[in-house]
């Protein structure tokens, strides 16, 4: 836990187990598997090339990739952002992992079932969280840009705050000072499984730690990434509906 107030640190301290395994406790520069946290270095990403005039918030998605010409003529980019796109979210699928260990063994595009997602309702019509919309995000940020996933934020953002631990995750790969993650089965702690699409080759989720999350919101606030306008609507509130 790290608390700061105008760049002055009030509070930082860690709790717990990075790896209940090998007993090594939590540190302050222990990383994390950040998951959905992710999102706001996507949204601001977009918002990056949409002030560069490389992306433009009510397009549709398939002006910049031609996989995504087959998704409904109302979808915009900006749907994609607020989770109005009313596709249906890949992580509601069921049996996900089983349906992309299926996918990997035949050899098929993660795009292209990505692309293959059901409409469950109109774009704009209501809000839904949705992880699909952002994934795509990311295949378009790769095609405005004309770098590999990684590359683009490392450029963007990490390198330019000497965010160096934070990263795109890959579970897989040896990451020196990544936590391993947890859970309770049975009332006994357990190595939790690794996200379901962990093993696809597509935009990822990312590892980071508190004092780089930490400058990096600084950084956002301060408007050093984005227009005041842009900092505006990537926090401004899109309700379609009242659950």
């Amino acid at each position: 836990m790290l608390i700061t107030r105008s760049g002055k640190e009030l509070f930082n301290r860690s709790y717990g187990q990075a790896s209940i395994q090998l007993g090594m406790p939590n540190q302050p520069d222990t990383k994390f598997h950040i998951a959905s946290v992710m999102k706001m270095f996507i949204a601001a990403a977009t918002l990056h090339y949409c002030n560069q005039g490389l992306i433009n918030l009510e397009a549709h998605p398939g002006k910049y990739l031609d996989d995504f010409t087959i998704l409904h003529p109302n979808i915009k980019i900006h749907h994609l952002l607020n989770h109005s796109s009313g596709l249906h979210d890949i992580y509601g699928v069921s049996n996900l992992r089983y349906e992309m260990s299926k996918l990997i063994h035949e050899n098929k595009r993660f795009l292209d079932y990505l692309c293959s997602m059901s409409q469950d309702f109109q774009p704009g019509e209501r809000w839904s969280y949705n992880s699909t919309g952002f994934i795509m995000l990311g295949f378009i940020l790769e095609a405005v840009s004309g770098m590999p996933y990684e590359q683009i934020f490392d450029e963007l953002f990490f390198a330019p705050l000497h965010m160096t631990s934070t990263g795109v995750d890959d579970p897989r790969s040896i990451n020196v000072g990544r936590a391993f993650g947890h859970t309770s089965e049975n009332n006994l702690m357990i190595h939790a499984d690794n996200d379901k699409l962990s093993g696809i080759d597509g935009p990822g989720e990312f590892y980071s730690t508190t004092h780089d999350l930490d400058t990096w919101c600084d950084a956002l606030f301060q408007g050093k990434f984005l227009s005041r306008s842009s900092l505006e609507a990537m926090f401004t509130p899109y309700l379609y509906n009242h659950l």
